[in-house]
């Protein structure tokens, strides 16, 4: 279950540390097995005030897309898929090391409608190919990830022909399935490396 999906640091708005393990404790009272997630959008500080309320935390670290920021844009959203290691090992870091990360890996447009960023100029979204997703899943995975999460709205999706056999048409249900094939597919090479990702 997702206890709460984009939890910072802090702000005006967010329940409280009480307030969440009140509803974590309901929520297992009648499902023990289900393990509860949090979503962290970006980087937390020391005294992170959730560190105790979900069982696996998952960073949220989408950087396609935002390799090049116009200079009329704040340049601290300048981000890279190398990003995505450095992440894990800040909330490693900082909640603790006994924490259970799971890396969501990025898939989508991040200026795709599904999942609209404020003011987030249209320049910035695009897809990330097929060997951007397996590089941050494997760079997630090196930094001691303990797995990866996919996720694509395929039917939200509008998607556009890059030339590199990924996105589509929007109005093609055959167009929309190519971000979902390259995503399955590095799924099943991932699943495949099980053993050695398990070994001791």
């Amino acid at each position: 279950w997702v206890l709460y999906d984009d939890l910072p640091q802090g702000g005006e708005g967010l329940p409280s540390p009480k307030q969440l393990l009140s509803a974590r404790h309901a929520i297992k009272e009648i499902d023990a097995i289900h393990p509860l997630i949090v979503a962290l959008p970006g980087e937390v500080d020391q005294d992170y005030e959730f560190r105790d309320v979900a069982d696996i935390y998952m960073p949220d670290n989408f950087p396609v897309g935002f390799e090049v920021i116009p200079p009329d844009l704040p340049q601290d959203w300048e981000m890279h898929p190398e990003d995505v290691g450095k992440f894990i090992d800040h909330i490693y870091k900082t909640i603790g090391p006994s924490q259970k990360v799971i890396a969501h890996i990025q898939t989508l447009n991040s200026e795709n409608d599904s999942i609209t960023w404020g003011n987030m100029p249209r320049e910035l979204g695009r897809y990330p190919t097929r060997a951007e997703m397996r590089f941050m899943a494997y760079n997630a995975l090196i930094h001691k990830s303990q797995g990866v999460f996919f996720n694509e709205y395929r039917h939200h999706y509008n998607n556009y022909d890059r030339g590199d056999g990924v996105g589509g048409s929007d109005t093609s249900p055959r167009g929309n399935m190519k971000q979902w094939q390259a995503m399955a597919s590095v799924a099943a090479e991932l699943k495949s490396m099980a053993p050695v990702f398990l070994a001791p």
